[in-house]
Protein backbone atom coordinates (compact mmCIF):
# COMPACT_ATOMS: atom_id res chain seq x y z
CA UNK A 1 0.00 0.00 0.00
CA UNK A 2 1.41 3.38 -0.62
CA UNK A 3 1.71 5.80 2.09
CA UNK A 4 -2.01 7.70 2.77
CA UNK A 5 -0.97 11.66 2.60
CA UNK A 6 1.37 14.14 4.40
CA UNK A 7 1.61 17.61 5.49
CA UNK A 8 4.19 20.34 7.03
CA UNK A 9 4.35 21.32 10.49
CA UNK A 10 7.00 22.81 11.84
CA UNK A 11 9.01 22.32 9.07
CA UNK A 12 8.70 18.63 9.50
CA UNK A 13 7.54 16.64 7.00
CA UNK A 14 4.37 14.53 8.80
CA UNK A 15 2.54 11.83 7.94
CA UNK A 16 -0.89 10.88 9.22
CA UNK A 17 -1.43 7.27 7.46
CA UNK A 18 -1.86 4.14 9.32
CA UNK A 19 0.56 2.24 7.02
CA UNK A 20 3.99 4.28 8.43
CA UNK A 21 4.83 2.64 11.68
CA UNK A 22 4.69 5.61 14.16
CA UNK A 23 8.58 5.84 14.71
CA UNK A 24 8.76 6.70 10.66
CA UNK A 25 5.94 8.73 10.23
CA UNK A 26 8.41 11.99 10.67
CA UNK A 27 10.96 13.07 8.24
CA UNK A 28 12.95 16.13 9.60
CA UNK A 29 13.65 19.04 7.36
CA UNK A 30 14.90 21.11 9.93
CA UNK A 31 16.73 19.63 12.30
CA UNK A 32 16.13 23.11 15.07
CA UNK A 33 12.60 23.04 14.27
CA UNK A 34 12.15 19.61 15.55
CA UNK A 35 14.26 19.66 18.38
CA UNK A 36 11.65 21.73 20.47
CA UNK A 37 8.76 19.28 19.75
CA UNK A 38 7.41 16.71 22.34
CA UNK A 39 4.41 14.91 23.06
CA UNK A 40 2.68 13.08 25.99
CA UNK A 41 2.49 9.31 25.13
CA UNK A 42 -0.27 7.17 27.02
CA UNK A 43 0.79 3.71 27.89
CA UNK A 44 -1.77 1.26 29.73
CA UNK A 45 -1.10 -1.76 31.76
CA UNK A 46 -3.91 -4.79 31.33
CA UNK A 47 -2.52 -6.39 34.81
CA UNK A 48 -3.42 -3.68 37.15
CA UNK A 49 -5.98 -2.05 34.55
CA UNK A 50 -4.04 1.72 34.85
CA UNK A 51 -2.72 4.29 32.64
CA UNK A 52 0.18 6.97 32.82
CA UNK A 53 1.79 9.49 30.42
CA UNK A 54 5.17 9.75 29.63
CA UNK A 55 7.03 13.08 27.39
CA UNK A 56 8.50 11.50 24.20
CA UNK A 57 10.51 13.81 22.26
CA UNK A 58 10.53 13.30 18.31
CA UNK A 59 14.29 14.56 18.25
CA UNK A 60 15.31 11.66 20.45
CA UNK A 61 14.30 9.08 18.87
CA UNK A 62 13.45 7.02 21.77
CA UNK A 63 9.79 5.93 21.10
CA UNK A 64 8.90 2.60 23.17
CA UNK A 65 6.29 0.36 22.34
CA UNK A 66 6.01 -0.61 25.93
CA UNK A 67 7.67 0.22 29.53
CA UNK A 68 7.64 -1.44 33.15
CA UNK A 69 4.27 -0.06 34.56
CA UNK A 70 4.95 1.96 38.05
CA UNK A 71 1.74 0.71 39.68
CA UNK A 72 2.49 -3.39 39.28
CA UNK A 73 6.07 -3.50 36.96
CA UNK A 74 3.65 -5.33 34.46
CA UNK A 75 4.47 -4.35 30.95
CA UNK A 76 2.68 -1.21 29.70
CA UNK A 77 1.84 -0.65 25.89
CA UNK A 78 1.76 2.89 24.07
CA UNK A 79 -1.27 3.52 23.07
CA UNK A 80 -0.39 6.97 21.70
CA UNK A 81 -1.13 10.62 22.56
CA UNK A 82 -4.87 10.54 22.04
CA UNK A 83 -5.51 7.16 24.53
CA UNK A 84 -8.14 8.15 27.44
CA UNK A 85 -7.90 5.19 29.64
CA UNK A 86 -11.37 4.38 31.60
CA UNK A 87 -11.37 4.35 35.35
CA UNK A 88 -9.35 1.20 36.43
CA UNK A 89 -12.74 -0.84 37.73
CA UNK A 90 -14.52 -0.52 34.34
CA UNK A 91 -13.74 -4.10 33.67
CA UNK A 92 -16.13 -4.18 30.72
CA UNK A 93 -14.29 -1.18 28.91
CA UNK A 94 -11.01 -2.69 29.97
CA UNK A 95 -11.79 -5.74 27.95
CA UNK A 96 -12.62 -3.93 24.94
CA UNK A 97 -9.03 -2.15 25.08
CA UNK A 98 -7.70 -5.31 25.26
CA UNK A 99 -9.63 -6.76 22.56
CA UNK A 100 -8.63 -3.60 20.03
CA UNK A 101 -5.15 -3.97 21.18
CA UNK A 102 -4.86 -7.73 20.44
CA UNK A 103 -6.58 -6.63 16.33
CA UNK A 104 -3.75 -4.28 16.33
CA UNK A 105 -5.63 -1.07 17.10
CA UNK A 106 -3.87 1.08 19.66
CA UNK A 107 -5.97 4.30 19.76
CA UNK A 108 -4.36 5.88 16.88
CA UNK A 109 -6.42 7.96 14.70
CA UNK A 110 -7.52 6.43 11.68
CA UNK A 111 -8.81 8.86 8.89
CA UNK A 112 -10.92 8.24 6.02
CA UNK A 113 -11.92 10.07 3.22
CA UNK A 114 -10.02 13.64 1.83
CA UNK A 115 -10.61 15.80 4.70
CA UNK A 116 -8.22 15.70 7.98
CA UNK A 117 -11.09 15.92 10.02
CA UNK A 118 -12.67 12.73 8.62
CA UNK A 119 -11.84 10.91 11.95
CA UNK A 120 -13.51 7.69 12.95
CA UNK A 121 -14.65 7.31 16.07
CA UNK A 122 -13.28 4.37 18.26
CA UNK A 123 -16.18 1.57 19.75
CA UNK A 124 -17.71 2.33 23.05
CA UNK A 125 -18.82 -1.15 23.73
CA UNK A 126 -17.01 -4.62 22.84
CA UNK A 127 -19.72 -5.72 20.53
CA UNK A 128 -19.29 -2.37 18.29
CA UNK A 129 -15.29 -2.96 18.44
CA UNK A 130 -15.85 -6.51 16.84
CA UNK A 131 -17.83 -4.87 13.65
CA UNK A 132 -15.08 -2.34 14.31
CA UNK A 133 -12.13 -4.50 13.55
CA UNK A 134 -13.15 -6.07 10.57
CA UNK A 135 -14.11 -3.19 8.93
CA UNK A 136 -10.96 -1.10 9.86
CA UNK A 137 -8.56 -4.14 9.35
CA UNK A 138 -6.42 -2.23 6.89
CA UNK A 139 -5.63 0.56 9.69
CA UNK A 140 -4.62 -2.37 12.42
CA UNK A 141 -1.32 -2.01 12.99
CA UNK A 142 0.67 -5.21 12.45
CA UNK A 143 2.71 -6.98 15.04
CA UNK A 144 5.76 -7.83 12.20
Amino acid sequence: MKCGGQYTFYKILICWCCICPPYKRFIIVNRESIMKISYSMSFACFDCCKSFKREYQIASGSYFDELKCPHCGGVAYNFGRHFKAPKSNAQKQWVKIRFLFDHGFRFQKIRVGSSHHSVVHYPKTLEEAKEFVVKYKDYAFSSK
